[in-house]
């Protein structure tokens, strides 16, 4: 275990990686209840990763404004986060939303969390894998605890 990650030395902090999918509920619903059980704030991680595609514009650089873009993600945390923060009154929430890798974000905010929290499967990948590359990727490099809240499907029955 990482020097960094020893329990005496842990934040208090649940950090829970949220991507807007339906399969990523679970995880925020444990997040918010493991940091209304133990007292612990949570940061709710969001990023999103936009790039115009060659050809999409006929050659012309895109002039978009990023900020738009900004806004509407946080919009979008916002309204995923306005239920749970009503369920749990209790529970201070930051929200870090930001342009750039899920995965680079989740450890970096999770250096001196007491837990960090993702979901089995994001908004790609191959239904049938159990897990993603995201919470895959954040499982081998975490310096802290992981909990990987698995999303049930309709035609599946939680075990």
């Amino acid at each position: 275990m990482n020097a960094s990650c020893e329990v005496g030395e842990r934040s208090g902090r649940i950090v829970v990686g949220v991507d807007g999918s339906e399969a990523s509920q679970p995880a925020l619903a444990y997040g918010f209840a493991y940091a209304d059980s133990t007292g612990s704030t949570l940061t709710a991680v969001h990023t999103w990763w936009w790039e115009p595609l060659e050809g999409v514009s006929l050659g012309e650089p895109w002039i978009g404004d990023w900020t738009e873009i900004a806004n509407q993600e946080a919009a979008l945390v916002s309204e995923i986060l306005g239920g749970y923060s009503e369920k749990y009154p209790d529970v201070r929430v930051r929200r870090h939303v930001v342009r750039g890798d899920p995965v680079v974000e989740l450890l970096e905010q999770s250096r001196d969390a007491s837990l960090l929290v993702v979901g089995s499967r994001g908004r790609g990948g191959f239904i049938g894998l159990l897990l993603g590359s995201v919470s895959r990727r954040v499982l081998k490099r975490a310096t802290c605890p992981v909990a990987v809240v698995r999303s049930v499907h309709p035609e599946q029955t939680a075990t």
